[in-house]
C-alpha cells in the first residue's frame, strides 16, 4: 500500500436539511480518482497550491466518482467548511461559481451544493431559492429531482404552499424519496382547502408503507381530517379516525399525548356514539402501551400501565395469560430500569406466563436477575426449571451455563464444573458448547491443572473448527498452544501457534498468537504471516467489470454520492434492490467503496456486516485487500495521522477505538451524553483541551478536528500510566482507570491473556478485543511500518508505578 502526502481533500456530507456534517470533507479521505486529478489539474490563479499526491490503487472494475469539494478549485471551499464555516463556505463557493466555467453538469452539481451549504447558514427563503436555481429552465441536471424535492420542503417551512405545489409535482414517483414529496405535497393541499385531496395522498402513503419512518405523523394528519369532514361526513369516517388514533396511543404514546392525535380519538368515540368508557384501552392495547413507554424510555408510565393490566387480571389459570403475561415481562424490565426489585418482578411474570417463549424470558431473565441479587440459590431454581420444562428452547443450554456461573460464585466449584462439562452433549445443537468447555478450561489453567485443561481445550478446539466470530475465533486453539507451551513442549506450541495465525487472520486470538511465537522466535513468526499472506488468492475481489453501473438506473444514486447525499444515495440503491443480503456481490463490495471512498465510512462499513464471517476467513492481501478496506476504511485520514503523530500514538489506534466507540458517526452520542467520534464526555475533554487551540462544547465535540484530537491526547496519557502494557489503556478508555486499577491489584501477576479474559465486565472484555484486533487490521492495511509493535503485545502484566 502507497502512502499519501500533503494536503488531503473531500466532500462534504451534509444532510438536506441542515444535518450532521459527514464525509472526506471533514475526514480527509480521498478517492484515488481525485488523487489523480488534483496531481493532474491545471494551476489556477484562485486556488490554495496542492501538494503532489501520490493515488492509492483502486479495483479496475470498480469505477471511479470524483467528490465535488475535492476539485482543485473549491480549496477555499473546503477549509471553511471544514471548520463548520457554512456561511463562509457558502459565500465561497458562490463566488467559485461566478468565476468558474463549468460544464451543465459541474453547474448543477455546485449550484445543489451551495444551495446545501445555504441550508445550513441562511434564511428558509435564501435556501428554497437556492434549490430553485440548481437547475435552470433548459439545461440538463441529473440532481434535478433533489432539488425540487428540497426547495419544496424549504417552501413548506415558509407556508408558501402554490411554491410548494409546483416542485413536488416537478418530482418524479420513481423517486426513492417520492413519498417526502408526496406527503409535502399532501401539507399543501390541506392548507390550500382541498382536504380530500390530502386525504387520499395521506391514505395511500399508509396503505403503501403502515410501519414507515412516517407512519404515526400521517396517521394524525389523517385521523384529524377525518373527524373534521374532509372526506364527507366525520360520522361516515369516525371508525377508520379511531382506529388509526387507537393504534397511535398503543404504540407512540408519547406522539399521542403531545400531537393532539388523543383529541381527534375522543373525538372520534363521540361521532361513534361511544363514551369515556368507550374510549378506554382493552387490556392487551394498555399492555402494549406499556411496552412502548419502556421503549421511549419512561420506566414510570411502563409501570403504572402494566401494573393496571396485571390488577385487573386474577392470577386464575382461565385468566387472560398472554396479555398477564406480556404485562407483567414488561413489568419486570421496568423494574429494572426504575431500580426497583427485579428479581421479585420476574417472579410474578415467571407465575403470569405458561407460553414457551414467554415462560423462557421469563426463567432466564428472572434467573439472571436474581444471581446479580446474589440470590443464587433462587437463580439456580429458576434455571434449572426450564431445562426441566423446556429443554429443547433456545434458552435451555444458556440457562444451564448461567446456573454454573452461579454456582461457582456460591462457591459450589464442583458443580460449576459438572455443568459445563455436561452442556455440550447435552445440548450438541446449541451455541453454548465452546463458552461451557472454555470456562472450564479457564478454571482448570488458573488451579495449575495443564493435563485437565488440555484435554477440555481439545474438545473445545473440535467445537470451534470453523468458528470466525470476532470474539472466539482461535480462542480454544490459542489456550490449547499455551497449554503446550506451559507443560514445556515447545515444539507444538510452536506449531499450534503458527496454524492460529494463518487459521484466524487478525483476530484478537491471532495477535494473542502472533506475540507469543514472536517471543519464542521472531523469525517464526514472520515467517508465518507472510506464508499466510501469500496463500490468499489474487483474483479480483470484483469478479468482472461493473459496465451497468454506468447505466440510467445507477446515476442518480452515483451523483447522490459525488455531492455527499449518502442517506439519499443510499436510498435509491436500496429502492433499486440493492444492498440486501441477496444483492449481487460484486456491486454489494463496488457500493461499500464508494461510500466509503466518497466520505461515509459509516454506511459503507455497514454494507458488508454481513460478509464479515467470510472476510475473517482470509488476510486483507490479495482478493481480500479490497474487502477488508470497505470494511476498515480510513477514516479521517488527515485529522487522525496529525492528532496521532501530535499525541504520540499509532494511528491504527486511533482508528481503532474510533471505529468501535462511534462507527465513524461523527454526532454519535451516548445515554452518558458522551460525544462524538471517539465519545468523549464534554467535561473530560474540557480538561483535556487546555491548552488545544479550540474550545470544547457539545456541538464542537462532534466535530472531527475537535473530537480526534481530544481522543487521541487522552489515549496517550492513558498509555503513559500503563507503560509496561499499552494495551490497558484500551481497558482504561472504555471502563476508567479505577476500574483497571482494581482489576490490576486482584490479578496483576496473570499472564495479559489470562488477565482480559477475567475481566468482570462483559462490554470492556469484548472492547479490548475488538479493539486490539481492529487496531490490527488498521495497521496491516494502512500502517505496515506500525504492526510490528501492534503485534508485540507484551505476554504479562507488571504493575504501573504508583
Amino acid at each position: 500500500m502507497t502512502k499519501r502526502h500533503g494536503v488531503a481533500l473531500g466532500v462534504l456530507a451534509l444532510s438536506a436539511c441542515g444535518g450532521e456534517v459527514r464525509g472526506p470533507l471533514a475526514n480527509g479521505t480521498l478517492v484515488p480518482l481525485v488523487a489523480r486529478a488534483l496531481a493532474s489539474a491545471p494551476p489556477s490563479a484562485s486556488a490554495a497550491p496542492v501538494a503532489p499526491i501520490v493515488a492509492e490503487e483502486w479495483p479496475a472494475e470498480v469505477p471511479h466518482l470524483a467528490p465535488l469539494l475535492a476539485d482543485h478549485r473549491l480549496v477555499a471551499v473546503n477549509a471553511r467548511a471544514a471548520e463548520r464555516d457554512w456561511g463562509g463556505a457558502a459565500t465561497a463557493l458562490a463566488t467559485a461559481i461566478g468565476a468558474a466555467t463549468l460544464s451543465p453538469a459541474e453547474g448543477c452539481a455546485w449550484r445543489f451544493e451551495l444551495a446545501r451549504l445555504r441550508a445550513l447558514s441562511s434564511p428558509v427563503a435564501d435556501v428554497a431559492a437556492a434549490y430553485d436555481a440548481v437547475a435552470p429552465a433548459g439545461t440538463a441536471c441529473g440532481l434535478a429531482p433533489y432539488a425540487s424535492l428540497r426547495a419544496a420542503q424549504a417552501y413548506a417551512k415558509l407556508g408558501r404552499w402554490d411554491d410548494v405545489l409546483a416542485r413536488t409535482r416537478a418530482v418524479p414517483d420513481g423517486l426513492a424519496s417520492s413519498d417526502d414529496a408526496k406527503l409535502a405535497l399532501a401539507e399543501a393541499l390541506a392548507a390550500k382547502g382541498d382536504r380530500a385531496g390530502a386525504v387520499a395522498l395521506w391514505r395511500a402513503r399508509l396503505a403503501a408503507s403502515p410501519t414507515g419512518a412516517r407512519w404515526i405523523e400521517t396517521a394524525a394528519r389523517l385521523a384529524a381530517a377525518l373527524v373534521d369532514g374532509a372526506d364527507g361526513p366525520a360520522a361516515t369516517h369516525a371508525k377508520e379516525a379511531f382506529d388509526l388514533t387507537t393504534r397511535i396511543a398503543v404504540e407512540a404514546p408519547e406522539y399521542a399525548e403531545s400531537s393532539g392525535s388523543n383529541a381527534s380519538r375522543t373525538a372520534a368515540v363521540a361521532l361513534l356514539g361511544g363514551t369515556g368508557a368507550t374510549a378506554a384501552l382493552s387490556l392487551a392495547d394498555r399492555s402494549r402501551r406499556a411496552r412502548a413507554w419502556l421503549d421511549a424510555n419512561d420506566a414510570s408510565k411502563a409501570l403504572a400501565d402494566a401494573d393496571a393490566v396485571l390488577a385487573a387480571i386474577p392470577k386464575s389459570p382461565t385468566a387472560n395469560h398472554d396479555v398477564a403475561c406480556d404485562a407483567a415481562v414488561v413489568r419486570a424490565r421496568a423494574t429494572t430500569r426504575a431500580k426497583g426489585s427485579p428479581a421479585d418482578a420476574w417472579g410474578d411474570a415467571i407465575a403470569r406466563c405458561d407460553g414457551e417463549e414467554p415462560l423462557a424470558t421469563a426463567l432466564y431473565s428472572g434467573g439472571k436477575a436474581s444471581a446479580s441479587a446474589r440470590r443464587l440459590d433462587e437463580a439456580s431454581q429458576r434455571f434449572a426449571k426450564l431445562e426441566q420444562v423446556l429443554p429443547t428452547n433456545r434458552y435451555a443450554d444458556d440457562a444451564r451455563f448461567r446456573a454454573a456461573i452461579a454456582a461457582r460464585d456460591g462457591g459450589d466449584d464442583a458443580r460449576f464444573v459438572t455443568l459445563l462439562t455436561t452442556l455440550p452433549d447435552l445440548y450438541p445443537d446449541g451455541d453454548m458448547r465452546s463458552e461451557a468447555l472454555f470456562q472450564v478450561a479457564l478454571y482448570r489453567l488458573g488451579r495449575g491443572e495443564n493435563d485437565l485443561a488440555k484435554g477440555v481445550l481439545d474438545k473445545a478446539v473440535a467445537v470451534d473448527a470453523h468458528d470466525h466470530a470476532w470474539a472466539t475465533a482461535g480462542r480454544a486453539a490459542y489456550f490449547r498452544a499455551r497449554v503446550a507451551q506451559i507443560m514445556g513442549d515447545a515444539a507444538d506450541a510452536k506449531a499450534r501457534y503458527t496454524k492460529l495465525i494463518g487459521d484466524e487472520p487478525l483476530a484478537y486470538y491471532m495477535t494473542q498468537a502472533y506475540a507469543r511465537l514472536d517471543a519464542i522466535d521472531p523469525a517464526a513468526a514472520q515467517a508465518a504471516l507472510a506464508d499466510a499472506i501469500a496463500r490468499e488468492p489474487t483474483t479480483a475481489l470484483v469478479s468482472r467489470p461493473l459496465d451497468e453501473l454506468a447505466s440510467a438506473p445507477f446515476d442518480l444514486p452515483l451523483r447522490l454520492l459525488e455531492v455527499g447525499e449518502f442517506d439519499a444515495a443510499r436510498r435509491e440503491l436500496a429502492a433499486a434492490g440493492e444492498l440486501r443480503e441477496t444483492s449481487d456481490p460484486d456491486r454489494t463490495w463496488a457500493f461499500a467503496l464508494l461510500f466509503d471512498s466518497t466520505g461515509s465510512p459509516d454506511i459503507g462499513h455497514s454494507l458488508v456486516r454481513g460478509k464479515l464471517r467470510e472476510l475473517f476467513a482470509h488476510y486483507p492481501a490479495g482478493h481480500w485487500k479490497y474487502a477488508w478496506e470497505a470494511a476498515y476504511p480510513r477514516a479521517f485520514d488527515e485529522t487522525v495521522a496529525a492528532a496521532s503523530l501530535e499525541s504520540d500514538i499509532p494511528s491504527p489506534l486511533t482508528w481503532a477505538i474510533m471505529r468501535e466507540e462511534s462507527g465513524f458517526i461523527a454526532s454519535a452520542k451516548s445515554h452518558a451524553n458522551a460525544i462524538g467520534l471517539m465519545q468523549l464526555l464534554p467535561t473530560t475533554a474540557r480538561a483535556l483541551a487546555k491548552g488545544m487551540p479550540f474550545e470544547v462544547t457539545e456541538e464542537s465535540l462532534e466535530r472531527p478536528s475537535v473530537s480526534i484530537p481530544i481522543g487521541a491526547k487522552l489515549l496517550a496519557s492513558l498509555r503513559h500510566t500503563y507503560t509496561t502494557n499499552h494495551a490497558l489503556a484500551i481497558a482504561a478508555y472504555n471502563s476508567g482507570t479505577g476500574n483497571v486499577k482494581k482489576w490490576l491489584d486482584a490479578r496483576g501477576a496473570n499472564d495479559f491473556d489470562l488477565f482480559v479474559e477475567q475481566i468482570p465486565f462483559d462490554e470492556t472484555r469484548g472492547y479490548v478485543k475488538r479493539v486490539l484486533a481492529t487496531e490490527a487490521a488498521y495497521a496491516f492495511l494502512y500502517a505496515h511500518d506500525a504492526l510490528p509493535d501492534v503485534l508485540a503485545i507484551p505476554t504479562r502484566l507488571r504493575r504501573p508505578d504508583g
